[in-house]
């Protein structure tokens, strides 16, 4: 995965000399880049034409931001995608992201996103996904859930949470659940998105379906 830059700080990334993607695509985190670069790649999109880079948290979404408009080639840049987690308030997150994209001039007062979570700023194409989608509380791991679902592990995974829950007392998160079934399906794996990158999790499945429109119409 070439394009996948997990620190663009320890990676020294820059858009400059013949590194100019059209398209850049911004992650929270290692599930929603190795989704991203999951995705692009099962739709065969060029290697040259777009780029994954990771901030790791809201908190640095607006260093990378600032970091990205400075860039060299950043002018060339087409269509701007950013994937996080809703959390616990999915306005918040999106305002915040606006807020961000405002002070570096690539949105303003007047920018709404369409059905499709997209919006366009001075030719420059937007596209902003907060997991789970439709204004929702949760993660990208409330995404996967829906595709474990449709799994005959699913049985399985729901008897082990209900013991579990009744034993602690505490709701078993979407994280820990993702976790466990990428764990049946090849033990020792780690992360929501190393399930994507080996394939366990399939970024076609219907689950994925508003996130998948979203990114593949920028």
């Amino acid at each position: 995965m070439l394009k996948f830059y997990r620190n663009y700080r320890k990676s020294k990334w820059h858009l400059s000399g013949d590194f100019s993607p059209h398209k850049v695509f911004l992650a929270e985190g290692d599930a929603e880049a190795f989704f991203l670069e999951s995705l692009f790649t099962r739709r065969g999109f060029k290697e040259s034409e777009y780029c994954v880079v990771c901030f790791h948290g809201i908190t640095n979404i607006k260093t990378t931001l600032r970091f990205l408009k400075e860039q060299q080639n950043f002018y060339l840049v087409k269509a701007l995608g950013i994937m996080l987690d809703a959390d616990k308030d999915p306005e918040s997150r999106l305002r915040s992201v606006l807020s961000n994209l405002k002070n570096i001039g690539c949105a303003d007062e007047s920018t709404t996103l369409n059905e499709y979570n997209i919006s366009d700023h001075n030719g420059l194409r937007l596209g902003i996904f907060i997991s789970p989608g439709n204004s929702h509380c949760g993660r990208i791991e409330t995404l996967v859930l829906r595709e474990i679902q449709t799994k005959p592990e699913i049985e399985c995974i729901d008897t082990l949470r209900v013991c579990i829950e009744s034993m602690y007392g505490e709701r078993i998160s979407d994280k820990v659940l993702t976790q466990i079934y990428i764990s049946l399906k090849k033990p020792g794996l780690c992360g929501t998105g190393r399930g994507f990158e080996s394939g366990i999790l399939n970024t076609d499945h219907p689950a994925y379906e508003q996130v998948v429109s979203t990114f593949t119409k920028l």
